[in-house]
């Protein structure tokens, strides 16, 4: 939103900005309301760039590009070479004289032309020239009355100071000069100065010139018309002209811009359509039929939608509304009856249009935010008014007022001065906060005890919330944001907040993942962090194909649709981006989310999917922590190396973790070279060598090796530990060594955790340290051979304390797996 300083002066009466301290005071003031103040434009001097008129156009021999044009700048006629056609003699135009100096940096000189014989003295400019925007594609054409010599920079209104506010969504008051001025008046204790206007009618009725009906009450609940005859269209005056462009539009023509100036003034968009060229004359609001279209002002021709809201004739759309008018209504120079639209559209309605025709107009970034609903008969009315001054028209009796649909009246909302001083640390009495609120329109109703709607607290004070904040102001905690903004949040002294007896600190479980993490950097993984989002062609390069995977109903990127239901093919494709760029030792590891189709989800989308917390890795390319001698070759990463890892979690949690043979193959995943993780009886996840083909698919080494398993299993399975302390046997550990021949196909992991569960209390540790196959043992046997830590807290055992034991342990590996004590 562009606030021309001199506008503002005009609305808040005995503002000063006179000097660079008050221009810089009326900044800070913005800025501490809310409204950021994104840049102040300084006053353009544009000096030597005066107003010229053409006095005569004259073709050069040998040149069609440019004309001779004699300019009288006012002090005499001069010869200007230009390459635009779009003026003629007795037009007033920008002069550049000798020694100007223009925004873009350009010096202007006299200039011989020797190829043609001509010397320019000066230069007609175009809008970018001027700093006006980017339009380049003719000279400017000044307003008839412009004073010829007089200074471009005061006619075109470049000799204004100009602020440009960044405005929030839920302030859509202040997209318009009027809601500006009330948050600076009630700042300085001043009050807006609200134009003062007299419409004279005459017959006949509005009524008996055209009609309103509204089909869709919830798309359009209030559309005010009036109309206005025997107008004369031409060019505004020069201090129309002026306010536009220094709000950064454009002068059209006399009436098109009485609306922009309106919709810049009250900040309610008004659209003006030629009554002659209205079917019926009727005005309908509709929404779009089936493969409708219709020519917008810009020229465009658009399909319409079933969901966009029309302004429609008899026979056809003639507006798309409160997004951008019809080609076939617009005000054209042979208009001399128009019909004034001041209407209410839903929020909503005009996002989601504007946003799918890709347009976004001065109208629709106000309709979006929300209009004030209260306020569609005045903004009419006005423009109505000059438009009968400006255009020498005559405003037709009564005004067209549908109200298809309530509109909320003014609410009221309760506020507690005892709540407003505890949630924003201040001291303020009742009068004081009342005080506050009336400058800025939100006035006191009731002194009686009520209650909010939401709470059984007795409130003392009812306010009265005004039509131009009801889409903000609905709650109480939305006043007390009012009084801290309106007492100045810099004015609220800092303090510390109370923090009574809680200490802060991490959970239990927030502990144990540190744990993790720090684990997997002990063994030489880098943290990683991958997107949550993949797509099809991440899925097939590990071929996983047939996977079940989540599909985002609006995906940031349409390629990368999915959430990621793993995390190793987002960390294979991390590592393979690392690799392309010569790493040669990858490891990577990421503790994230990942998410399954859940049972209960239906195939429209209904219920939310599983989610559950992985820890995923991947090691590629050679082992850098071994030292390599002489002509030895770095060693490339097997599955010892990725098991590694996954015991060293083991271990910093003491708990155990057993790895089996995998029971069901991972896809993408060499079906010799992988495993099942599991911890207390339960698969928990797996590990192993990428497939080859998926490494070569990857660009990745083939010796790639990558790991999954869940993390909430670990985190209760360490902290159903017993970690209360435990004294420290004084007395010597006593060490067994058994071997047990069993067939091949005994997992090592399943025999260990036999032995376990029947080594009593007495035994402090048990490992696996060798595994033995071929002769003397018989073919299909292998040797597993374990060691047993027993130890005692009070006493150093003997044999007899332990032969029992370990008999036990060995009858029941005999039973269950058919093993038998090796004696030699």
């Amino acid at each position: 939103m562009k606030v021309s300083l001199s506008w503002l002066k005009e609305l808040v009466p005995g503002l000063s900005l006179e000097s660079e301290t008050d221009i810089a005071a009326l900044c800070e003031i913005l800025n501490d309301r809310g409204l950021v103040v994104e840049e102040l434009r300084r006053p353009s001097a544009l000096e030597h760039v005066v107003v010229g008129e053409v006095k005569e156009c004259l073709p050069i021999e040998g040149a069609k590009s440019v004309q001779l044009v004699h300019v009288d700048d006012g002090d005499g006629t001069r010869e200007v070479v230009c390459g635009a056609f779009n003026f003629g003699p007795g037009d007033k135009v920008p002069l550049a004289k000798p020694g100007a100096k223009l925004p873009n940096g350009m010096e202007i000189a006299v200039r011989e032309i020797k190829s043609l014989g001509v010397t320019s003295h000066g230069m007609l400019c175009a809008a970018d020239e001027l700093g006006l925007g980017e339009d380049h594609s003719g000279i400017v054409i000044l307003a008839p009355e412009s004073k010829i010599g007089s200074s471009v920079a005061q006619i075109l209104g470049l000799d204004e100071a100009v602020v440009e506010l960044e405005i929030t969504p839920n302030r859509p008051d202040c997209m318009g000069m009027i809601g500006v001025a009330r948050e600076v008046a009630a700042a300085k204790s001043a009050s807006v100065q609200l134009p003062d206007f007299d419409i004279s009618e005459s017959t006949p009725a509005v009524q008996d010139l055209a009609t309103v009906t509204i089909a869709d009450a919830d798309g359009c609940p209030r559309y005010v018309a009036m109309v206005v005859e025997d107008l004369t269209i031409g060019p505004s005056p020069a201090w129309l002209a002026r306010r536009l462009r220094a709000s950064g539009m454009r002068p059209i023509n006399n009436i098109v811009d009485i609306t922009n100036y309106i919709m810049l003034l009250w900040g309610q968009p008004l659209h003006a359509f030629d009554l002659d060229n209205l079917a019926g004359p009727s005005i309908n609001v509709r929404r779009g039929l089936p493969d409708e279209k219709m020519t917008t002002l810009d020229d465009v021709e658009r399909e319409l939608s079933e969901q966009d809201l029309l302004i429609c004739d008899a026979t056809q759309p003639v507006a798309i509304a409160g997004v951008i008018g019809g080609q076939s209504s617009e005000v054209s120079p042979t208009t001399t009856r128009v019909l004034i639209e001041s209407a209410h559209f839903d929020p909503e309605s005009v996002m989601a249009t504007a946003k799918r025709l890709g347009i976004r107009t001065e109208s629709s970034a106000r309709f979006e935010r929300g209009v004030d609903p209260g306020n569609c008969d005045t903004a009419a009315r006005h423009a109505a008014q000059l438009m009968a001054e400006l255009g020498d028209g005559n405003v037709r009796a009564g005004i067209i007022d549908v109200k298809a649909k309530t509109i909320s009246q003014p609410q009221t909302v309760g506020l507690r001065a005892e709540r407003v001083n505890r949630l924003l640390g201040i001291d303020l009495t009742t009068s004081q906060v009342v005080g506050l609120l009336a400058p800025i329109g939100i006035g006191q109703v009731s002194k009686s005890e009520s209650e909010i709607v939401d709470s059984n607290t007795p409130v003392a004070l009812q306010f009265q919330i005004p039509s131009w904040r009801q889409y903000d102001l609905t709650r109480e905690i939305d006043l007390i944001e009012e009084v801290g903004r309106c007492f100045g949040y810099n004015n609220i002294v800092r303090t510390l907040p109370a923090s009574g007896e809680r200490v802060g600190g991490l959970t239990p479980e927030q502990l144990t993942e540190r744990k993790v993490r720090s684990a997997l950097l002990a063994s030489g993984l880098d943290e990683a962090q991958t997107t949550s989002f993949v797509s099809d062609a991440l899925y097939d390069k590990l071929g996983w194909v047939d996977m079940p995977r989540v599909r985002l109903v609006n995906p940031i990127r349409d390629e990368e649709c999915y959430l990621r239901t793993s995390l190793v093919p987002t960390l294979l494709d991390a590592a393979a981006y690392n690799v392309a760029r010569n790493a040669s030792t990858v490891c990577l590891a990421e503790i994230g989310s990942v998410v399954s189709p859940s049972p209960e989800a239906k195939a429209n989308g209904d219920g939310l999917p599983n989610e559950k917390r992985v820890i995923g890795a991947v090691m590629c390319g050679v082992d850098a922590a071994t030292p390599v001698h002489g002509d030895d070759q770095a060693r490339p990463f097997d599955i010892y190396d990725i098991k590694g890892a996954l015991e060293g979690i083991a271990k910093d949690l003491a708990i155990t973790l057993d790895f089996a043979t995998a029971q069901v193959p991972v896809p993408g995943i060499h079906p010799a070279r992988t495993g099942d993780v599991v911890l207390a009886g339960i698969k928990i996840g797996w590990f192993g060598q990428l497939h080859p083909d998926q490494a070569k698919a990857f660009d990745l080494p083939i010796s790639t090796v990558v790991a999954e398993i869940e993390l909430d299993p670990l985190i209760r399975a360490h902290l159903s530990l017993d970690d209360s302390y435990r004294k420290i046997s004084p007395h010597q550990a006593t060490f067994f060594d058994v071997a047990l021949e069993v067939d091949e196909g005994v997992e090592a992991g399943s025999l260990r955790s036999l032995l376990q569960g029947h080594a009593g209390p007495l035994c402090q540790s048990l490992e696996l340290f060798d595994v033995f196959k071929g002769d003397p043992l018989p073919k299909g046997k292998k040797s597993l051979a374990f060691q047993f830590k027993f130890q005692a807290p009070d006493r150093t055992l003997t044999d007899e304390d332990v032969r029992p034991v370990i008999d036990n342990m060995v009858q029941v590996a005999t039973q269950d797996f058919g093993a038998r004590l090796r004696s030699g």
